[in-house]
């Protein structure tokens, strides 16, 4: 796959180099730029706030570890909105820096739990679709009030059995091995 890509790269970098009157007689130069982005093509699922090419033009080494840290906090965030059917401008970075340290928690929160298991969210919509839910929250509760969702969570644990025994499951396997 690497050779097809690169071989892809070749073809639509040389007509652009060919294009500025550079002298690439040999090629040498096009094949550096693809092999260059073939290397750089491990940051293109990333959001560009959070790993910029600023970064890259510093010279910061990223790893793989942090690459995927980043891919599984949007994994996490993106399943949490669709499962709880937020709407489509819900914004997990919120504009006032007073705000920023509860809804760190709250991003923090929801990846441990979606690295706990992946189908909890969607466990907590069924949940708080219950009339007879106590200490559910809505998403303009969440919104407004970012700091109440683990709270919420643990009644949403006291309230279902059944989750509490997946989860307790699931805990005991990660303690025993």
């Amino acid at each position: 796959m690497t050779q097809t890509l690169r071989r892809q790269l070749i073809q639509t970098i040389k007509p652009i180099i060919d294009s500025w009157n550079c002298h690439d007689e040999d090629g040498i130069m096009v094949e550096e730029i693809a092999d260059s982005v073939i290397k750089l093509r491990a940051f293109s699922n990333l959001k560009p706030a959070k790993m910029s090419i600023d970064w890259l033009a510093a010279g910061v080494e990223v790893t793989q570890d942090q690459i995927d840290k980043e891919n599984l906090e949007e994994e996490a965030l993106n399943r949490f909105e669709t499962d709880m059917g937020c709407p489509k401008n819900w914004s997990w970075y919120p504009s006032r820096t007073s705000e920023e340290a509860v809804w760190r928690q709250l991003r923090e929160f929801v990846i441990e739990k979606y690295k706990e298991n992946p189908t909890c969210f969607q466990a907590y919509q069924t949940w708080r679709t219950n009339p007879f839910a106590r200490g559910a929250m809505s998403n303009v509760g969440i919104i407004n009030y970012p700091e109440k969702f683990q709270a919420s969570w643990s009644d949403f644990l006291s309230q279902n059995q059944q989750y509490i025994k997946k989860e307790t499951k699931f805990q005991s396997r990660n303690l025993n091995g």
